[in-house]
């Protein structure tokens, strides 16, 4: 079954100030020290680890910020991604990819 899009990642994600996706989401968490990381790197391993987490949910969030479902999602789709997003170790990700 091909994937329905259900919105942007902004409108799922209660995303402080201008982040529309999770590469701003990075940046604006990285902020005067984004030079000193691998933002492409943070951003697909946070994507990576995101979508392990709503795997089991039917759920996705693609490179363009777009959550997806594939078919019925049983739960609600913006817990299910608040959810992913807090438990992905921001952190740890970006500090795996400080040059």
């Amino acid at each position: 079954m091909a994937d329905r899009i259900l919105g942007a990642l902004a409108d799922f994600h209660d995303m402080d100030g201008e982040a529309s996706t999770l590469a701003d989401l990075v940046l604006e968490y990285l902020g005067p020290t984004a030079g000193d990381h691998d933002v492409e790197a943070i951003s697909r391993d946070y994507l990576d680890v995101v979508n392990a987490r709503l795997r089991e949910t039917g759920l996705s969030v693609d490179e363009n910020g777009d959550v997806l479902a594939d078919g019925f999602v049983d739960d609600d789709p913006r817990e299910l991604v608040d959810d992913a997003l807090f438990r992905a170790n921001l952190q740890a990700i970006s500090e795996r990819h400080r040059r």
